[in-house]
């Protein structure tokens, strides 16, 4: 199947580099690099991959599928935590792995993965969750 998005993480201790790679076909691969190039985990899905995103320390990743729907997983589980339709944009915080952030049908939801969230009525597609702000993309302009 083809690559539709590729996500870079961070070197292990070991010295590998873990990468997770979308395909056209939904299914989600996390390839640890070295010499022999083993695949890690794999996750089956129904509908193509068009975004996959990671925790900053990689214990949990998201992926949006074609039909817009969010998939938030716990990284060693692979257990899905939480779902959402319609979603345009997705992101986790720079230093806080379980804090997100996603825009859908025009509200910006700020949310902890243990279920406390707050919404506001704002148009745009999270681009940084930092500190105690969101920065916003809107007509792909930052």
């Amino acid at each position: 199947s083809r690559v539709n998005c590729i996500s870079a993480g961070v070197i292990t201790k070991k010295g590998m580099a873990s990468i997770t790679v979308g395909l056209e076909n939904g299914d989600v691969l996390n390839l640890l690099v070295r010499p022999t190039f083993p695949v890690d985990f794999e996750l089956q899905r129904t509908h193509g991959v068009s975004e996959i995103i990671q925790s900053p320390n990689q214990a949990v990743f998201a992926v949006i599928d074609d039909e817009r729907t969010l998939y938030v997983y716990h990284g060693s589980t692979r257990k899905i935590i939480l779902s959402e339709k319609d979603v345009a944009g997705f992101v986790f915080h720079t230093s806080v792995s379980h804090f997100i952030c996603y825009s859908r049908r025009g509200s910006l939801i700020i949310q902890t993965l243990d279920g406390y969230s707050a919404s506001f009525q704002l148009q745009g597609k999270p681009v940084m969750f930092n500190g105690s702000g969101v920065l916003l993309a809107i007509n792909n302009t930052l």
